[in-house]
């Protein structure tokens, strides 16, 4: 059997800062120009299905945090999202295993339709792709990895619907772009997702 060494490559730093990020982003919402400014805020976790091409699906997971002052007439946001595909290539490499972990920041539109809460919104993203290939149909069976991290952006839309005092049912659709992540090409995907989370702060008044 014939292995090859794992490479060597340190976690992204983009990856290490996403808590740093993140606190970041709650500190600028703690933090209002008027004392007597609401914090409003929005956790969701949600679920769906990725595509990279009408051959590629996969499912996707992740969390997803927006907040404001009650004056700004846009909202914060973050994101946090990994998706995984196991599969066997249709040439002799054998089994795939790749893992895709995205991260986002950026700015949200929000509008208030009774208890429909629709949004815009996008920003910078970041990501890696974690590659497996192991197992041959013909030769010796070999494994190999790969590991990139990329930059690009995001933009999305979607909608919240209020259910009972503070829960939240909806969906939404994100598109990405990242630059040469793809082993060396660009990555382009597609998600829709479903969503449920928690608000805070009156954000349907």
């Amino acid at each position: 059997m014939l292995v090859s060494r794992r490479p060597r490559n340190p976690i992204p730093h983009v990856f290490r800062s996403h808590v740093s990020l993140i606190s970041a982003l709650i500190a600028m919402l703690a933090v209002a120009d008027d004392a007597a400014a609401k914090v409003q805020g929005n956790v969701c976790g949600f679920l769906g299905s990725q595509r990279l091409d009408k051959y590629d699906s996969r499912i996707v997971a992740g969390v997803d945090l927006s907040g404001r002052q009650e004056r700004w007439p846009v909202w914060l946001a973050a994101y946090a999202a990994r998706s995984y595909k196991s599969d066997r290539c249709e040439t002799e490499c054998g089994q795939v295993r790749e893992t895709i972990s995205e991260f986002g920041v950026g700015v949200r539109r929000v509008w208030t339709v009774g208890k429909l809460r629709p949004y815009l919104g996008g920003g910078p993203a970041w990501a890696t792709l974690r590659g497996k290939i192991e197992g041959s149909e013909s030769g010796p069976i070999s494994t190999s990895y790969h590991r990139r991290g990329e930059t690009g952006w995001w933009a999305g839309a979607g909608g919240l619907v209020r259910v009972g005092d503070d829960s939240d049912f909806g969906g939404g659709v994100r598109y990405n772009r990242l630059d040469g992540l793809l082993y060396g090409s660009d990555l382009r995907t597609l998600t829709i997702h479903g969503t449920v989370g928690w608000s805070w702060g009156d954000v349907y008044h």
